[in-house]
């Protein structure tokens, strides 16, 4: 259920694994002590567009993404590289991607 490395909130838990000690840690989530700083704010606010400009893609755009991280061996998602590109405007990858895949991204 699990996985060899847990990490992230499960319920009312936070886990995470420390590889230099080799176990894993779980402590209570808590909320922030303090309001997010208008930095924070703003790179908040840029994920939420990227990800709400994600949900507008037509489905045969995010499945191109997908099959395409899949086929160039990348270790995340389509979603997750279509984040990353967005949120870095890291098109040279995209076209990289595109390039290897030989699957159009739309670009």
């Amino acid at each position: 259920m699990w996985g060899w490395w847990p990490t992230g909130d499960w319920g009312p838990f936070t886990f995470y694994t420390s590889h230099k000690r080799k176990l894993t840690v779980a402590y209570l989530r808590a909320p922030p002590k303090e309001p997010p700083s208008w930095k924070q704010r703003i790179e908040q606010q840029r994920f939420k567009n990227a990800a709400n400009l994600w949900t507008l893609l037509p489905d045969a755009t995010k499945r191109a993404w997908t099959a395409a991280a899949k086929a160039a061996h990348l270790t995340i998602s389509g979603f997750n590289f279509w984040m990353h590109c967005q949120l870095r405007s890291d098109f040279a990858a995209a076209l990289t991607v595109q390039r290897q895949s030989g699957i159009n991204l739309g670009l």
